[in-house]
């Protein structure tokens, strides 16, 4: 399994974009080989976060967080997929942290098929 990448995502006027990368302290998590594992071990179709994954804080205005988007790379590269938050997250000042737990980031194995080797 290789590396992957989450990024958190907000609308916008021209569709979903991810937070800015440039002045706001955010960054994509990377999550390794280790880091995740199959939600059913017979099925082996879906994987799932084995660890929580956690942004960095907020040193500004992120937007109103909707969904997160996995990537191939940590800075630009390719959306593999994108997830829908069960709760949105509005991101208006400094020191506000998002993370997510262990099992609640659930990714199609398929996406494996868009990585370049």
């Amino acid at each position: 399994m290789k590396y992957l990448y989450i990024g958190l995502l907000r609308n916008s006027e021209l569709g979903l974009i991810e937070v800015e990368q440039d002045n706001t302290n955010y960054r994509r998590v990377e999550l390794g080989p280790g880091d995740w594992f199959f939600l059913d071990e017979d099925k082996k179709d879906i994987i799932t976060n084995a660890v929580k994954v956690e942004f960095p804080e907020s040193t500004n205005r992120w937007g109103i967080i909707t969904h997160f988007g996995i990537f191939d790379s940590l800075y630009k590269g390719v959306l593999l997929t994108i997830g829908t938050l069960n709760n949105m997250k509005n991101i208006e000042d400094s020191f506000y942290d998002i993370r997510f737990e262990a099992g609640s980031i659930n990714i199609p194995i398929e996406i494996f098929d868009k990585l370049q080797v």
